[in-house]
């Protein structure tokens, strides 16, 4: 207990990591969720574990008294503490049967250390040979990732813990369990005789997790509420993944973790508990809310915070109406009464035609969208989710991700990846790619151009339509520009006070002098220094390592597209291309040079051939995106391939 409630980073608290104590730990948390959430009425049809969790699974079922089951685990993390040191895990994400492939020639070395989903498996053991088969992966392009462990877990380094662990289990007494359970060692609902030797449960210490084939298993016995009892939501994405792999995507699937950390769990658990109840698990609320009283809502749209859903009639105007309602009636959302009607909004959404059809579309998904995002993420209202945001800035993360996508595949009923935020990475990117999909449209350009509001019948194969520019003499404006031309005006100044030069030491009237110059005057970009770096997403240190002409290109690749009376907004997504010419400045120290905070930064900063790259990047940009060296021959190149481009049917 003062392990587990110890400040975070004491001495205390870093024993947490200790395997004894981490075991111990989660079981304590594990068997304690369970206790509770039967005491609210839960009774599960069947249970699983995932590693150390099959214990609390056991015990659950009645294989073993709390007693032995604090022994059983006790034992269990100080062998497997005491097992040899050192070893390592990585994830990678690819099918079991293509990693095994890898494992032969490194036999009593490594192991399969658990299969969690389709194309997600650990191997464990050997440092060197860990290494070695990751990086044949990470060479394909897959993903991988090294595991913070202390030990090799389900591999030969635990052969010795689990020879001692068997002989520390005599004198546990064992029964047959009450309910199903899915055994680790097989994936499947375990045998009668199965779990009550000491032999299995040493096995299990050195066996592969099944975790893939165990979720398989319940979604074949029926089952499709899913409840995690743990400290975060590990194993919740799990079994979204496998079960979105099974076809799942469109069925009525529930998953929820009754703790995550960083929230309040006097939110989570009952949260997580209205899922399996709205998903038709019997659940007793009386220990929590008392006898209660029901009560009448009202239905009519409350000033500045929505209460109800409506369905919007999309081939008719519709009239509001309102009722009176009890004076003090806080309003709040029936997310059952929502879930209901955002099914028939995503229905009608499939009956739409035509150019008009396909804009509001995208509205009304782009609505869809923060409406879950508003309830997965607990925003007070969907109208309070910004659609241009990035969902990473929006508080999206791997778990929360992967239950947007699910919800979203089931009311549409399409399929939908489970790196879903990550490729499309706004809500309004996301619903026009759904559009797309929807509308399944030969040309999804055409499409792009309807959404982004642009006429795409234009027939001319070149053409200007907007200009930003910085010039010296102060120009910032293409009518600066004109008029420092047709008036001959001399853009020659003084050299600039705000790039950090000492300009009476760097000045000497003697020519040729190094490290000083003979002129007081020069053509000079002013308020290059001034860039509104948050304007654009950068980070202040990001910005102080970029080469000023990247700082200038967007700001002007801006300007451009409002003078050309575009949103750059709207393009997000599209299949606009940028062309750039640009030519090397040598701007700021070079990588081995880096200035303190800049590192990580002067690469991207600094190598011309990125630029067009950072402006696609920034208004979302989908099309092409060219930088051409040497300033002189850019331009003409630059122009060639952006007439190309548009013949091709991109907007350039």
């Amino acid at each position: 207990r003062d392990v587990v409630f110890a400040e975070q980073g004491s001495e205390a608290g870093r024993l947490l990591d200790e395997t004894v104590f981490t075991q111990a730990g989660l079981f304590a948390v594990e068997s304690a969720l369970f206790a509770l959430v039967r005491w609210l009425g839960v009774r599960p049809d069947a249970v699983m574990g995932h590693s150390v969790g099959e214990i609390t699974a056991a015990w659950a079922a009645g294989v073993f008294s709390l007693e032995d089951a604090c022994v059983l685990v006790a034992a269990r993390g100080g062998l497997m503490q005491a097992a040899r040191s050192g070893g390592a895990m990585v994830a990678i994400a690819a099918p079991e049967n293509e990693v095994t492939e890898h494992l032969a020639p490194f036999v009593g070395r490594v192991s399969v250390a658990a299969v969690n989903g389709p194309a997600a498996v650990v191997v464990s053991g050997d440092t060197d040979a860990v290494t070695e088969i990751a990086g044949r992966f990470r060479g394909r392009g897959v993903r991988t990732k090294r595991l913070t462990v202390s030990h090799a877990f389900h591999s030969p380094h635990m052969d010795t813990a689990a020879d001692a662990f068997e002989r520390a289990l005599s004198g546990i007494t064992f029964h047959e369990p009450s309910l199903a359970v899915i055994s680790n060692i097989t994936g499947e609902t375990a045998e009668e005789g199965e779990l009550t030797t000491p032999a299995y449960w040493a096995r299990h210490i050195r066996a592969a997790v099944r975790f893939h084939d165990g979720i398989t298993t319940l979604h074949t016995r029926g089952i499709t509420t899913y409840l995690e009892l743990g400290p975060d939501p590990v194993l919740t994405s799990m079994v979204r993944d496998t079960l979105d792999g099974l076809g799942g995507q469109g069925t009525a699937v529930a998953a929820a973790c009754v703790l995550q950390k960083g929230k309040d769990e006097l939110r989570t658990v009952p949260r997580a508990l209205a899922v399996a109840f709205a998903s038709g698990t019997e659940t007793d609320w009386t220990p929590l809310l008392g006898a209660g009283r029901r009560i009448g809502l009202p239905t009519y749209a409350f000033q500045r915070k929505r209460y109800w859903i409506d369905v919007p009639d999309l081939t008719t105007p519709t009239t509001a109406t309102s009722t009176d309602a009890p004076a003090d009636i806080e309003p709040e959302e029936d997310g059952d009464e929502a879930d209901q009607v955002l099914g028939e909004w995503a229905q009608k959404l499939r009956t739409l035609t035509s150019r008009k059809g396909d804009q509001l579309r995208q509205k009304l998904i782009t609505d869809l969208v923060c409406r879950h995002t508003a309830q997965i993420l607990a925003y007070e209202s969907a109208e309070a989710v910004d659609p241009t945001l990035p969902f990473r800035d929006l508080g999206y993360n791997s778990l929360t991700s992967v239950e947007l996508r699910s919800r979203l595949a089931a009311d549409l009923g399409i399929a939908l990846p489970s790196s879903l935020v990550y490729d499309y990475p706004t809500p309004e990117v996301l619903a026009r790619h759904i559009v797309r999909d929807l509308v399944e449209a030969p040309d999804p350009q055409t499409v792009d151009a309807v959404l982004s509001g642009l006429d795409d019948s234009s027939d001319e194969p070149l053409a200007v339509i907007g200009m930003g520019c910085r010039y010296p003499g102060g120009v910032v404006s293409p009518e600066e520009l004109w008029d420092l031309v047709s008036g001959g005006v001399d853009a020659i100044g003084e050299l600039p006070g705000d790039r950090g030069w000492d300009l009476d030491e760097l000045y000497d009237p003697e020519r040729g002098l190094s490290g000083k110059t003979y002129t007081r005057h020069g053509g000079f970009v002013y308020d290059a220094d001034t860039f509104d770096a948050e304007f654009f997403g950068i980070s202040p240190r990001e910005a102080q390592a970029m080469d000023p002409q990247q700082r200038l290109l967007l700001e002007t690749a801006w300007e451009a597209l409002e003078r050309a009376r575009i949103v750059p907004g709207s393009l997000r997504g599209s299949r606009t291309g940028v062309f750039v010419g640009a030519m090397t400045q040598e701007y700021g120290p070079r990588l081995y040079e880096s200035a303190a905070g800049s590192e990580g930064y002067l690469l991207t900063g600094t190598t011309a051939s990125v630029v067009s790259g950072r402006v696609a990047y920034a208004l979302g940009l989908e099309g092409p995106a060219v930088t051409v060296d040497t300033a002189c021959s850019a331009s003409l190149v630059a122009l060639h391939l952006a007439a190309q481009s548009l013949r091709s049917g991109e907007c350039g």
